[in-house]
């Protein structure tokens, strides 16, 4: 048999090089280091820590009796309304006593929208009107179909001009709706305060 021929590899030219510049390599990544979890939004929000200010802390202290609360008055109401069942500034009597303010509440309110409507407050003295501290309280008489009588000042405000807007307030009102059909008695006596610091 012939022998193989023995080919020798030449060294002169690498087929596998090419004549430009080889490429470098880009090196491996580096191994991932420990990462602090980024807050989402505001539910991992850290809360910034705040120091109560020392300049609204009380002084004196409290006695061991003290019942808990905010501080200041407490919120009652005021006027003639302080009455259960009727409303702020107004108080209505029913012949010969009765609970006309707890069971004609709707009456009640009806009165004073009606009564605050007609009280003219630019004919009170500018200076009196600007500090909204004067009040006048009067009483009256609703007859059964509604018609103001008895109009009788119970407490002056010291103010001609404040009293006399609540005096005309009231007449300028006359007639009032007609008291409730299922109420027995024949008149009301109303309490009526004209507060300038309760209006607006």
């Amino acid at each position: 048999m012939p022998k193989q021929p023995v080919v020798t590899e030449s060294n002169v030219v690498d087929p596998t090089k090419s004549l430009h510049k080889v490429q470098e390599q880009p090196k491996p990544p580096e191994p991932p280091t420990k990462a602090e979890k980024v807050p989402q939004f505001e539910k991992d929000k850290p809360k910034p820590t705040t120091h109560k200010s020392k300049v609204f802390e009380r002084k004196e202290l409290e006695p061991e009796n003290a019942v808990p609360g905010h501080g200041g008055p407490p919120n009652l109401p005021t006027g003639a309304g302080s009455t259960p069942g009727s409303s702020p500034g107004l108080a209505i009597k029913g012949e010969g006593g009765g609970d006309f303010a707890s069971r004609y509440g709707w009456y009640i309110d009806s009165v004073k929208r009606r009564i605050q409507q007609n009280w003219l407050q630019n004919t009170i003295d500018p200076n009196v009107r600007t500090a909204r501290m004067a009040k006048t309280t009067m009483e009256f008489t609703i007859g059964r179909d509604g018609t103001i009588k008895d109009i009788r000042m119970v407490q002056s405000s010291g103010n001609v001009s404040m009293d006399n807007s609540g005096q005309r307030a009231l007449l300028a009102s006359s007639p009032l709706p007609a008291l409730p059909s299922d109420y027995s008695g024949s008149y009301v006596r109303v309490t009526f305060d004209f507060d300038l610091s309760q209006s607006r």
